[in-house]
């Protein structure tokens, strides 16, 4: 997201940035930060996604493409941190994304992708800092003229499954704009995601928060603080996020039944 070489993803944020804008973080924000902050090193909430993109690219266009992608979502350059004892979102001024472009035209072509596919994968187990990089990753790698290797990573506080449509889609619009000089036709966004987190706060909050909380407490009052399920493994001491993928193949019939 940028047309300069942008700072590393574990640099801190320069002493002359301006001053971030505080403002509440969501609940589901607040519980990934203090989950964030018993195990930093942990890479269970990134986000990755990889494309291979085939045809002529225009690699300027695209990271400005970025850049005006991390302008338009404030939550692209948010960071986290603890403020009178509750996580807060610390909304940036529009920066440069974090784009690294890696050519990789000069190894021999049975070798390019390997290669891509080996740096990709040292990407995604790098862990994001909550409190001092903003939560989106990007790299490109070049194969030849017309294959390159896309690798974004972001971290869940910040990217969903609703957000992979908006975000591809703003991204194809603002690359089109960028390299055709076509009008993206993005409309303005009304809010943003601090606008949700702040009426959700509104929402739920004091004799209201109380009932609810109340509630549940009520019901978990004898639930056991491990999940034991009889025909899983027992449970280790310590928590860990390791675990296989199991594929099945679901007939129609039962799918729509289910």
């Amino acid at each position: 997201m940028t047309t300069n070489t942008p700072p590393s993803s574990t640099q801190a944020l320069s002493p002359a940035t301006p001053e971030p804008v505080l403002l509440p973080a969501s609940y589901a924000q607040e519980l990934l930060w203090l989950m964030h902050q018993s195990a930093p090193e942990s890479v269970a909430y990134n986000v990755p996604r990889t494309r291979i993109v085939v045809g002529p690219l225009d690699v300027a266009a695209l990271r400005a493409a970025f850049d005006r992608l991390v302008e338009r979502h404030e939550i692209l350059r948010t960071t986290y941190a603890f403020h009178e004892e509750h996580a807060v979102q610390a909304v940036h001024p529009p920066r440069p994304a974090d784009f690294a472009f890696v050519d990789l035209s000069a190894l021999p072509a049975g070798a390019r992708m390997d290669e891509a596919r080996r740096q990709v994968a040292a990407r995604a187990g790098r862990p994001f800092d909550l409190s001092r990089e903003p939560q989106l990753r990007v790299a490109l790698f070049q194969l030849d003229d017309h294959e390159h290797v896309l690798h974004i990573d972001s971290h869940h506080i910040a990217f969903d499954g609703w957000s992979r449509e908006i975000f591809f889609r703003d991204l194809a619009a603002l690359y089109r704009e960028a390299a055709n000089g076509d009008k993206a036709g993005l409309p303005e966004l009304p809010i943003q995601y601090a606008d949700y987190a702040i009426w959700e706060r509104e929402q739920l909050a004091g004799a209201k928060l109380e009932r609810l909380l109340g509630w549940w407490r009520d019901q978990l009052a004898d639930a056991s603080f491990v999940l034991e399920l009889p025909t899983d493994f027992p449970r280790p001491a310590v928590p860990g996020t390791g675990g296989v993928t199991d594929r099945v193949t679901i007939e129609p019939g039962l799918l729509a039944r289910i």
